[in-house]
């Protein structure tokens, strides 16, 4: 029941529903008596890029789509990248005949051309997901700690909006999944030579202490020889 009741909400969340939502979405297979299986749309709505009213709201918005990409980008495997986000691209026009079934088509955007001109213009929407997009597979490239056959563990962290994840040691990924700021005593997660580390996705470490800003996250390695 509460794993319902988590869904539940979730859904609501992502489809617009709840108070304070910033998503645009839809439930997906909705039942008559309140039970749902997920949401339909593009990453860029449910992350609130198509609500943002404000430069803040679209920044806050673009961080929580490269977080989500973060996240996938560094647990193993061949990441994916749904066509369109990469540019930030959001729902399609609704089809009356397939909305009334699930929603599906919000997920299902012609390719926009215009758009895609202007990811590489950093000041547009477009450019600012791009950008980010770029930086995240060249650095999937260039780190061995990032090679899929370096396994994947789940740190326990202390804070429960934070999400830790180590790769044997080599590289260390910590996405803050939450709309407040949150600091790290890194020498509690890597022991006495946190300071042989440095942020390659963010903000330096300071005196061995990870800060990370609102939905945003950090990746790690070593800034000297093991």
């Amino acid at each position: 029941a509460d794993a319902q009741a988590r869904l539940s909400f979730a859904s609501s969340f992502f489809e617009g529903q709840t108070q304070g939502s910033y998503a645009r979405g839809e439930a997906f297979q909705a039942h008559a008596s309140g039970g749902v299986h997920g949401t339909n749309g593009m990453t860029s709505a449910l992350v609130g890029m198509s609500s943002a009213r404000t430069p803040q709201e679209l920044v806050l918005a673009v961080r929580r789509l490269h977080l989500l990409y973060a996240l996938s980008f560094s647990v193993g495997g061949i990441p994916l990248v749904y066509m369109g986000d990469e540019i930030g691209l959001g729902n399609a026009a609704a089809e009356s005949d397939i909305e009334a079934v699930d929603g599906r088509q919000l997920h299902r955007p012609r390719f926009d051309a215009a758009a895609w001109e202007r990811r590489l213009d950093p000041s547009t929407p477009e450019g600012l997901v791009h950008q980010g997009f770029l930086r995240l597979t060249q650095l999937r490239r260039e780190l061995p700690g990032l090679d899929g056959d370096v396994p994947a563990q789940v740190l326990p962290l202390a804070h429960p909006g934070v999400l830790g994840i180590s790769r044997a040691g080599l590289f260390y990924s910590f996405g803050n999944f939450t709309g407040e700021a949150v600091e790290l005593d890194l020498a509690q997660v890597l022991g006495p030579d946190a300071a042989a580390w440095r942020n390659v996705l963010g903000d330096p470490l300071q005196d061995g202490r990870l800060t990370l800003p609102a939905w945003s996250s950090a990746w790690l390695t070593r800034s000297v020889p093991s």
